[in-house]
């Protein structure tokens, strides 16, 4: 038995407002945690010098990708999985989120595989300065390979909205937020590892995000069951996730 009866809100409750409030203030803490992971590699950063945190500012086009991606998978899973539960198809949902997980991770790897050859050309174009071409190599490099995990968690945490979790998202996101700000100048200055130092932060943060989120659907914390067997590439139900991920995607 899902342990979510004790974990979940009442998402039939006639209590509108205190449901909306106790969803959404949860959500948009953990989100603003989620996207301040760059501010904290570029605070410490900037410590080394203006060739450091141009290596990183130069990078933030990347980031751009990435959280159009995630962000469009993510808010594609959630409306499609919050309609399934909502119905009372509790299977569906399962295939939905299962697939698009293995998909994403997929598209995260290519994602990664296709940009990391092309980074020195592509920072070139996008301003990098022969002085901070380096650094910002090594700095997109690590982040791209990081991709795949950085887009799993990103939809973790929608999954876990959708179903009415936002409280598990937003103690995850913070979490990982802390974790980042803890290695960052563990990394940087105690390892001397520089601006490669604060990419491996934000890898790290994100798998500790992650394994938390393994550990999320393994126990059946929430509703939704994320396992390979209930993989099945289904037309109708990507359209779903497709017609709502992508504008979201292009908005961003």
């Amino acid at each position: 038995m899902s342990l979510a009866s004790a974990a979940l809100p009442d998402m039939e409750s006639p209590h509108l407002k205190r449901l909306l409030f106790t969803l959404a203030l949860p959500a948009m803490i953990g989100l603003s945690a989620n996207a301040m992971h760059q501010l904290a590699n570029a605070y410490f950063v900037s410590q080394l010098g203006s060739n450091a945190i141009a290596a990183v500012s130069i990078c933030f086009p990347l980031l751009i990708i990435f959280s159009a991606i995630g962000e469009g998978a993510g808010i594609g899973v959630a409306s499609a999985v919050a309609r399934m539960l909502g119905a009372g198809q509790q299977q569906q949902a399962n295939r939905s989120a299962s697939t698009v997980m293995l998909l994403l991770g997929v598209a995260g790897c290519v994602l990664a595989a296709v940009l990391v050859p092309l980074l020195p050309t592509l920072l070139s174009m996008m301003g990098s300065s022969a002085d901070a071409l380096p650094a910002s190599t090594v700095y997109a490099t690590i982040f791209c390979l990081s991709a795949p995990l950085i887009l799993l968690q990103m939809l973790c945490d929608f999954i876990a909205i959708s179903e009415g979790n936002s409280r598990f998202s937003m103690w995850t996101l913070l979490g990982s937020f802390a974790l980042n700000v803890i290695l960052d100048p563990i990394l940087i200055f105690h390892y001397e590892m520089g601006v490669a130092g604060a990419a491996w932060a934000t890898l790290l943060s994100a798998l500790a995000a992650l394994i938390a989120y393994a550990f999320y659907f393994y126990l059946g914390i929430g509703k939704i069951e994320v396992a390979p067997r209930h993989i099945k590439i289904e037309r109708q139900a990507l359209w779903q996730v497709v017609s709502i991920g992508v504008p979201a995607a292009m908005s961003t």
